[in-house]
């Protein structure tokens, strides 16, 4: 294949080459597979040669892309029979699409980013590049108008507003003293002359030199600064020898002086215009700027801002400026640089507007790599790898702008150390960086690695069912080609996790991010709120942004039933609904590499939309653990602290702490420590023993006592009965199988459910008739066993139960009560009498009475046990 055979080949699947860098794939590939299709057809040859091809291809690639804007960041290898060839992988610079933006040349165009001085550097590069080249102006309102030429340390700025103020750096000098004057050299009396003729023109004054005082006149202009030097001293003087020293004084002196006098008139042409409204700025830009100009504006969203109280006015002052260049064509482009904000709705025709997100991995890789070489740090800082310290110091400045991770090696490199602290040194600064965010804050979960509590997993104990699933996940998560080609098209989203307060669910967040080995951020909704308008939205967005940059990672959501709440004894305004609308969007359409941990505890203020498909993968009730919930999170505890304990006293604390969370669990642990440390005795501090925490456990009381304590709507405080319906629907799992159940828990809840004071209700109409056809079923049991019969009541919402047993001893008469159809079916009450009371048969005379208990999936358990008679 001849040059030009490869060049219309590249041509044909220029777009195909395209999709495969952006995509991440070697666009190499895209070649290869059309060369091995059609060589056949063509001519025959080996491996080698095509090894030898592909490596052209490659470099001719490479050439191809970068006039698409797309630049090689890194290498792979390709295997071609027997060899491994270096074939390069690409990527897009966030500057090369300003770059494309700019090239269409619209009148306005606005970038949001948070780094604009990282643009504005692009900026100079590109107009100072050979067939690119352009006017480049930057205007702020501290510093005015300057014309920006040239790049790096040899970039100058001009004033547009006083070209008469620029001068360069040559300097001329001249003399004036009584025993030179006669031969004064040319150069010195024509600027003698100039000075008396036109003393205006000079900046007058006073030096001392060797020992002599002299009069200086200055004068800065373009060619450069003139300088004339007269002897002041009294009598005879031996004359002033201009030695290269002094002449070197004398420059540095009068071009600070001439600076000095150019800042001044700096100021007072900036006071003038930070005076005046944006409109006439607007205006000032457009005049002074020179045709073709490409004018840069800086923080203009103070201006532009919805909550601005000009916003209106300088919406307009932006139409104007639109319309003007268009119909002036003058090819001028204002292009505003601002932070994320809202922008009124009525600029979307005039404003062209382009998002500049924070810099991707491959722009960090590449700007990080060149910085280290700049500082000439050893080749150690560079190792690509897998573990390679560079990789690591890229995945430590994800989410960081350019400026401020070329900042940390900057301070790093004036007193280099090991390639580990460096990448230390990067994750403090990016804390720092992603905490200034009022919304954001980086979990440190370093550290925490199980090296104390054993395996991983076991740090979420009496979880197995929640401890599974996330297994299974993180295969997905960590591997997705493999699990694109078994037909799993995404990575797994996320996770919600209902609960009552102490249950685990923040644990799991950071126990995710933990074993996974992905950062930990966390998302406080409350901290989004903002009292001006427009700015809760934007700091949602530009908490968004800082997440999708620093993918992979873990974003916990903590109790997003606050900051998503809707429902009856909510109150939501208009900026809670974009809030909500931006969050519920963002999670159902980004793509990035994110696992979301969301909590909650109330999820009756959830909104609908949030619990359905496609925003979380799976969503767990994390309740009350079980015995042997509560006896692995006790010997979870007990092991962290080095308390021995046998497994008898674990199982005996375990049983008597029932109804407790996992961290009213940690917390006993703590406490009975805490005593055992103040009983001092002969031999030293007490250890804890098994009574110490049968004896902490008969003041404390669980906190599901509290939350699930009915209100006046029929409802628990904490929202329990509508996750148990969710439960029983399917639509939520249990955390685990050995959570303590809906009855069990409603019996922790209110125990009196379960005694006779249900007989208060012995007065309404009918009791005593029921009674007596109750007392007479109950009679006929064979042998007296125990036994209970089910009455209806003439409303179908209730029903009588009645039993030949006692509740306790000393109560007068046996176990009976009057009660709603739910309330029999969640608070376990035959459960209880099956149990602990030996009930035998439950009677019916009804058969459609018969059939509604049946119906109910609390009571169907109970079906063997049902007579009618």
């Amino acid at each position: 294949m001849d040059e030009d055979e490869l060049l219309d080949l590249l041509q044909a699947k220029r777009k195909d080459l395209i999709d495969a860098a952006l995509n991440g794939s070697p666009p190499v590939q895209v070649i290869r597979q059309a060369i091995e299709a059609t060589r056949n057809a063509i001519e025959p040859f080996d491996e080698r040669s095509l090894a030898s091809l592909l490596v052209d291809v490659d470099a001719a690639i490479v050439h191809l892309l970068s006039k698409e804007g797309i630049e090689p960041y890194s290498q792979t290898f390709l295997a071609v029979g027997d060899e491994k060839i270096p074939v390069s992988l690409f990527y897009r610079p966030a500057e090369q699409l300003l770059f494309a933006a700019i090239d269409e040349q619209p009148p306005v165009l606005l970038a949001t980013t948070p780094e604009p001085q990282r643009f504005i550097r692009a900026l100079m590069v590109r107009c100072a590049t050979q067939g690119y080249a352009r006017p480049l102006q930057m205007w702020s309102p501290a510093s005015g108008l300057f014309e920006i030429k040239g790049v790096g340390s040899e970039a100058t700025f001009h004033d547009v507003a006083n070209p008469e103020r620029r001068f360069g750096q040559e300097v001329k000098i001249g003399v004036m003293s009584d025993k030179i004057d006669g031969d004064m050299d040319p150069e010195a009396r024509n600027t003698l002359v100039r000075l008396l003729l036109n003393a205006d023109d000079f900046k007058l004054g006073k030096v001392d030199l060797d020992g002599m005082s002299f009069g200086v006149a200055i004068k800065a202009q373009e060619s450069g600064v003139e300088i004339v030097v007269d002897d002041l001293s009294d009598g005879p003087t031996p004359g002033l020898e201009l030695t290269e020293a002094l002449r070197e004084q004398l420059r540095r002196w009068a071009l600070e002086l001439a600076a000095a006098a150019q800042h001044a008139h700096q100021v007072k042409e900036n006071q003038f215009l930070q005076e005046i409204p944006f409109g006439k700025v607007i205006a000032y830009l457009i005049e002074k700027s020179a045709p073709g100009s490409l004018v840069v504006l800086l923080d203009c969203h103070h201006h532009l801002a919805a909550e601005s109280l000009q916003s209106g006015l300088n919406t307009r002052v932006v139409k104007d400026a639109y319309y003007r260049l268009k119909r002036e064509r003058k090819n001028i482009t204002l292009l505003m640089f601002a932070s994320e904000t809202t922008l009124p709705a009525d600029l979307r025709e005039e404003l062209r507007r382009i998002n500049l997100s924070l810099p991707s991995r491959h722009e960090l890789l590449v700007a990080l790599r060149k910085r280290i070489a700049l500082r000439e740090l050893p080749s150690a800082f560079l190792e690509e790898g897998p573990e390679g310290h560079l990789i690591r110091l890229v995945e430590a400045a994800a989410g960081m702008t350019l400026g401020e991770a070329c900042s940390v090696i900057d301070r790093f490199a004036r007193r280099p150390r090991l390639p580990a602290e460096l990448v230390e040194a990067m994750h403090d600064a990016k804390n720092g960086a992603v905490n200034r965010s009022q919304a954001l804050e980086v979990v440190e979960t370093r550290g925490q690695a199980s090296a104390q509590l054993g395996e991983a997993d076991q740090q979420l104990g009496g979880m197995e069912r929640l401890v599974a699933w996330l297994k299974s996940r993180r295969k997905v998560f960590d591997h997705p080609e493999a699990a694109r080609a078994a037909g799993i098209d995404r990575r797994p989203k996320g996770v919600l996790l209902l609960g009552i307060p102490g249950a685990g669910k923040s644990l799991a967040a950071k126990v995710v991010a933990c074993t996974w080995r992905l950062p930990l951020l966390r998302f406080d909704m409350g901290a989004v709120r903002d009292k001006y308008v427009g700015s809760s939205e934007a700091r949602m967005r530009e908490a968004l942004r800082t997440v999708t940059a620093m993918a992979p990672c873990v974003l916990w959501i903590d109790e997003i039933d606050k900051g998503v709440a809707q429902g009856d004894n909510t109150h939501s305004s208009t900026a809670d609904l974009n809030l909500r609308a931006s969050l519920l969007t963002w999670m159902q359409e980004y793509r990035e590499p994110v696992f979301i941990v969301a909590t909650a505890n109330r999820i009756s203020s959830l909104p609908p939309e949030l619990m359905r498909a496609g925003r979380f993968d799976a969503r767990f009730f994390l309740g009350c653990p079980g015995p042997s919930g509560r006896r692995e999170i006790l010997s979870i505890h007990l092991t962290k602290r080095m308390v021995e304990l046998s497994d008898d006293d674990i199982d005996a604390i375990a049983n008597a702490s029932h109804g407790f969370t996992g961290a009213e669990l940690e917390q006993l642990v703590l406490d009975v420590l805490y005593d055992c440390f103040n009983e001092i005795n002969e031999i030293g501090t007490v250890r804890p023993t098994r009574q110490h925490f049968l004896t902490r456990l008969e003041n404390m009381q669980p906190v599901i006592k509290t939350v699930g304590i009915k209100g006046a709507d029929g409802h628990s405080h904490g929202g329990l009965d509508e996750v148990w319906d969710l439960i029983e629907e399917g639509r939520v799992e249990l955390a685990s199988e050995f959570l303590l159940t809906r009855s069990q828990v409603s019996k922790l809840i209110d125990p009196y459910l379960y005694r006779p004071v249900y007989c208060h209700k012995e007065k309404i109409e009918g009791f005593e008739k029921l009674h007596t056809r109750a007392e007479r079923l109950v009679m006929g049991s064979p042998f007296h066993a125990p036994v209970a019969t089910v009455l209806g009541t003439g409303d179908s919402d209730w029903i009588y139960v009645e039993t030949n047993v006692k509740f306790e001893p000393s109560d007068l008469g046996c176990f009976k009560f009057i009660d709603q159809w739910p309330t029999v079916e969640d608070n376990g009450v035959f459960d209880m009498l099956i149990t602990q009371y030996g009930i035998e048969q439950i009677i019916f005379t009804d058969p459609d009475l018969l059939k509604a208990f049946q119906r109910r999936d609390g009571l169907a358990q109970y079906s063997e046990l049902l007579v009618l008679q």
